[in-house]
């Protein structure tokens, strides 16, 4: 790993305390801020899709069933289902790639 001296030094600590390397501990705090910013920007793409969908529809009805996302809206002019479902697909296949990877 080629950091900044004070940086190393504390990674080295880090890791000693927690009994990793020096190069599993930041591996595993890498994989865990990435996880942690992929959760942010799912959470930020679900907000999205509520405030798009809601000033679509005054009669906007949310739940999950069987661990499935239901929106029960009037019609929606200029939403892509499509194009949701794909980059909600890629979101999952991203992340399980993540899960797969540690």
């Amino acid at each position: 790993m080629n950091f900044p001296s004070e940086l190393q030094q504390e990674v080295e600590q880090w890791a000693k305390s927690v009994g990793l390397s020096a190069e599993q501990f930041v591996v595993q705090v890498v994989s865990e801020k990435l996880n942690m910013l992929r959760q942010q920007q799912k959470s930020h793409s679900v907000e999205l899709l509520k405030i798009n969908v809601s000033s679509h529809s005054k009669d906007l009805r949310m739940y999950r069933k069987h661990g499935i996302l239901v929106i029960e809206t009037g019609q929606l002019s200029g939403f892509d289902i499509n194009a949701f479902i794909s980059e909600m697909r890629e979101e999952r296949i991203q992340e399980q790639m993540g899960q797969i990877e540690r």
